[in-house]
């Protein structure tokens, strides 16, 4: 590593003082809300402090739905994507939404902001502080809309105090365990992103072991820090391509990738489509309604612009396609319907088990719309109806033809490594674990349990029966097959069953 890629050193409080940090503007959550530019994802161009004093208030940072309660704050940065979508009786002490900007050295600027919040969850101010936090923001509220230039100076200076009060709350809890070494580290990787750092210099940076390192940083974040750098640079990469539309080769280099080839196998494995096709997508708007319709559009190389995924079971698809869908959905229909609207989309996809048939004629009054039987159908006609309505059909038929071929050659070994024993299949979804019930003899595509139906939020395969997770202790089985799915949930069951003496 050369010197002037030289990672910075570790900050002291009185850096602090450096920052230039001035207020903006200042406005009520409920006027935010009832205004129909914030009712959509926004870019915003300054940092943005939000101080909640309700039960529950909801918004969208970057389309993650988050819920801020009482006393607690959350911190913006420029470039992320902002929508207010609570509600609010008028005239309450909602909360408060402070714009600013703050200009001084960037890992001074990235630790005031990760020490007031971490960006991705809401900071919970105690209970002392609050009632003085919201004062300050109202005091900062009324000077600011006051007609004096002199009255509206004083806003400042109650923002600067409102600033010190988010920050002073944190210092226990930072004392109790917050590793800053590895705060620092991440605030690096996401400037540095595109520079070759190598872990053993990253882990010397943290006072740490690289292996150490290595599992304290997933630990941490819920990635690894190659993963974690990985996906800056292909969402970076996303960027380039759609704005500048630059050659992928070039984009590559900028990224921090030397070659065009492995840059193209990183894009892929990572958002499941090339680059050229990422390109092509972006020429068609699909909004997919419902959950289901995500998995029903991917296997097509087709990213929805506007999905749902605050939910539990998309973990896999907001991890990966975040930044792709500008307008999130949220489970309230009304509110879709006008998002959806502003939006604009070219075709729309929905499933029948979701709103009623008056809201699905809502619907197609607004683009182009396919609502697919749910009930009624398998997961393969759903994705033919799907391609058949987008012009995809035989897109479709050849993932099926891939997928059909991979099933095939894992029953093939199956077959052969088992043979005559005893085989149990486990499913472990969400909160609960199923047996399928429908083993013996050799396994075969069409008989084995690769496609179970998963209706809404209860199970409903019939050749799976629910059971209780300590009867796996007598299973008698030779081998045990354990199907598990990658949504959140899921994955903490399936910890928990390893950590009991099943």
């Amino acid at each position: 590593m050369t010197e002037e890629h030289a990672l910075p050193p570790l900050y002291h409080e009185a850096d602090f003082e450096e920052l230039w940090i001035k207020l903006r503007d200042v406005m009520r959550i409920s006027e935010a809300s009832e205004n129909p530019k914030w009712r959509v994802s926004n870019e915003i161009n300054s940092y943005l402090l939000i101080v909640v004093n309700r039960e529950e208030w909801k918004f969208t940072v970057d389309n993650r739905l988050h819920l801020l309660k009482n006393g607690t704050i959350f911190v913006g940065v420029p470039g992320q994507r902002i929508a207010f979508i609570g509600d609010t009786a008028k005239g309450a002490g909602d909360g408060y939404a402070l714009f600013f900007e703050m200009q001084g050295r960037s890992f001074i600027k990235d630790a005031l902001l990760h020490k007031i919040e971490n960006r991705q969850t809401a900071s919970v101010v105690p209970e002392a502080s609050t009632a003085d936090l919201l004062s300050l923001c109202e005091k900062a509220y009324f000077y600011w809309n006051h007609s004096s230039k002199k009255q509206r100076f004083h806003s400042q200076a109650a923002f600067q105090e409102i600033v010190y009060q988010a920050l002073y709350p944190f210092e226990e809890a930072l004392a109790q365990g917050v590793d800053e070494a590895f705060e620092q580290v991440r605030l690096y990787l996401d400037l540095h992103y595109h520079e070759n750092l190598s872990m053993e210099q990253l882990a010397d940076r943290a006072g740490v072991s690289p292996r150490h390192f290595r599992r304290a940083f997933k630990t941490k974040f819920g990635v690894s820090a190659s993963d974690y750098v990985s996906d800056l640079r292909i969402s970076h990469a996303k960027r380039l391509m759609a704005a500048a539309k630059q050659p992928v080769s070039k984009v590559a280099v900028q990224v921090g990738y030397k070659e065009e080839s492995y840059f193209r196998r990183v894009f892929k494995n990572r958002m499941g489509i090339s680059p050229a096709s990422y390109l092509k997508n972006l020429q068609l708007k699909v909004a997919a309604y419902s959950y289901p319709n995500i998995g029903q559009l991917l296997p097509l190389g087709i990213i929805p612009f506007s999905a749902p995924i605050d939910q539990s079971w998309t973990d896999a698809y907001r991890r990966k396609y975040h930044t792709e869908v500008v307008y999130p959905l949220h489970h309230q229909h009304e509110f879709n319907r006008q998002t959806l609207a502003a939006a604009k989309p070219d075709r729309i996809l929905a499933i029948d088990a979701f709103g009623s048939a008056d809201f699905q004629k809502q619907l197609e009054e607004i683009a182009p719309a396919l609502i697919i039987p749910w009930r009624t159908e398998n997961w393969r006609e759903h994705l033919r109806m799907t391609a058949s309505f987008l012009h995809k059909t035989q897109e479709a038929e050849d993932w099926l033809a891939v997928y059909d071929s991979k099933a095939d050659k894992v029953c093939v070994t199956w077959n052969r490594l088992i043979r005559n024993e005893k085989l149990q299949i486990i499913m472990i979804d969400r909160l609960y674990c199923y047996e399928w019930k429908a083993g013996g003899g050799e396994m075969a595509r069409n008989i084995f349990p690769f496609e179970p139906a998963r209706h809404l939020k209860t199970f409903m395969d019939p050749l799976f029966e629910r059971i209780n997770p300590e009867n796996l202790q007598l299973s008698e089985a030779d081998h045990m097959v354990m199907l598990l799915s990658e949504d959140h949930v899921s994955q903490l069951t399936w910890k928990e069953l390893q950590r009991s003496e099943c």
